[in-house]
């Protein structure tokens, strides 16, 4: 089994540094969901 190492590094306003074992990224949260260097996502919420 191996050793995996993962950190996020909040900055200001929604941006994160993402540092792992073997490679860094960078993105941005917002209201509606992050994207990033690796690519996004959106947020699924439901309001009944």
């Amino acid at each position: 089994m191996g050793f995996r190492y993962s950190r996020r590094y909040s900055g200001s306003k929604g941006w994160d540094l993402n540092v792992g074992s073997g490679a860094m990224s960078s993105s941005y949260r917002g209201k509606y969901g992050s994207i990033g260097s690796r690519g996004f996502s959106t947020r699924t919420k439901m309001f009944f």
